[in-house]
Order: C-alpha cells, then sequence, then structure tokens
C-alpha cells in the first residue's frame, strides 16, 4: 500500500501534467484529464515499486530467508567457504 506522501505527490503530477496539456497545449478537457490521469498512475507506480530504502529491505530480506537457502548458498552467503 502506498503512503498518503507518494498518493498526494502523484495526484500533484497529474494534475499539473492535467493542466498543462489542458491550458497550454490547447487539448480537449477529456483527453488533458485522462493523459493526466496515466501519469499520475505511472507516477505512483514506480514511486511505490521503489520503496523507501531497496537497500534496507534487500537486507531484511536476506536475514529472514536464511533458512529457504540451500546449505551451500546458504554458506557462501554468510562468507563460510
Amino acid at each position: 500500500m502506498p503512503s498518503l506522501t507518494k498518493i498526494a505527490a502523484s495526484l500533484g503530477v497529474g494534475l499539473v501534467v492535467g493542466l498543462l496539456f489542458l491550458f497550454w497545449i490547447g487539448w480537449p478537457g477529456f483527453v488533458a484529464v485522462a493523459t493526466g490521469a496515466i501519469f499520475g498512475v505511472a507516477f505512483l507506480v514506480v514511486a511505490t515499486s521503489l520503496g523507501d530504502d531497496p537497500r534496507a529491505a534487500d537486507e531484511a530480506w536476506r536475514i529472514n530467508a536464511g533458512d529457504l537457502l540451500d546449505g551451500d548458498a546458504a554458506d557462501r552467503q554468510r562468507g563460510d567457504e
């Protein structure tokens, strides 16, 4: 679930893009609104997929998934050769 900050930012991006296409470029309203919505959703998807700190999430996964690895791979990951 995306945070409220990311949702607000994506709404802002969609609004700015929609207004830009509506007033500056002169597109019809429904096309400008649809384009702004597409940009807003794309921004939300990218912002959510990046997460807060990908390195911390990766490290947490490695710590918690140690029992999912086979013996040799777990030894290599810990540095025990």
